[in-house]
């Protein structure tokens, strides 16, 4: 059995007053496991203050994000010569998305053969909307709306420029009415 110490409150078994423990404060660990055990309670009230604060879906973009870094971290990913996905533009494709409301965020996110990140909306053949991450916060950007088209290029700082957020607005369906 897995124990830990409080003061005042002696041992316990820790799957059983795990979710106490974070509650009332401060946990000493007696043994490597418990402290092992306590570094992933740390790591999962984390977790949840994140997810509460960006939102289930923008964590779940981050995660697809985070497995297509991985994916394309080596030379050659593609086996067609590519660079390795930019860790700079990775960070900065990171802070864009974590920016983003969950009613914006993309359909698809890839690494191009450059190494930079594409953020896609793709919605119809007429309705597609794509940024491309740079390593220093260039965001090269094009659009279809139907017949209307947008591009152009703006540097990220702290928040998605405008003219950005816009057209992933403009390019998003119409909500259904029932």
């Amino acid at each position: 059995m897995l124990g830990v110490h409080r003061a005042g409150l002696g041992y316990s078994n820790i799957g059983s007053i795990a979710p106490v423990l974070r509650s009332i404060g401060e946990v000493v660990a007696s043994s490597e496991e418990a402290e092992s055990v306590n570094k992933a309670l740390d790591n999962l009230t984390a977790a949840r203050r994140l997810s509460q604060y960006l939102g289930d879906g923008v964590i779940r973009t981050l995660s697809n994000l985070c497995a297509v870094y991985e994916e394309a971290s080596e030379d050659n990913w593609d086996g067609q010569g590519a660079r390795p996905a930019d860790q700079s533009a990775y960070f900065f494709t990171r802070r864009f998305i974590a920016s983003l409301r969950n009613s914006d965020l993309p359909t698809d996110i890839t690494v191009d053969p450059d190494g930079e990140f594409s953020i896609n909306w793709d919605y119809a053949a007429d309705r597609v909307f794509s940024v491309s991450v740079g390593a220093n916060g260039r965001l090269a950007y094009a659009g279809r709306f139907g017949p209307n088209r947008v591009r152009g290029v703006e540097y990220f700082t702290h928040d998605v420029p405008e003219q950005i957020l816009r057209s992933i607005r403009r390019v998003q369906p119409e909500p259904q009415v029932s």
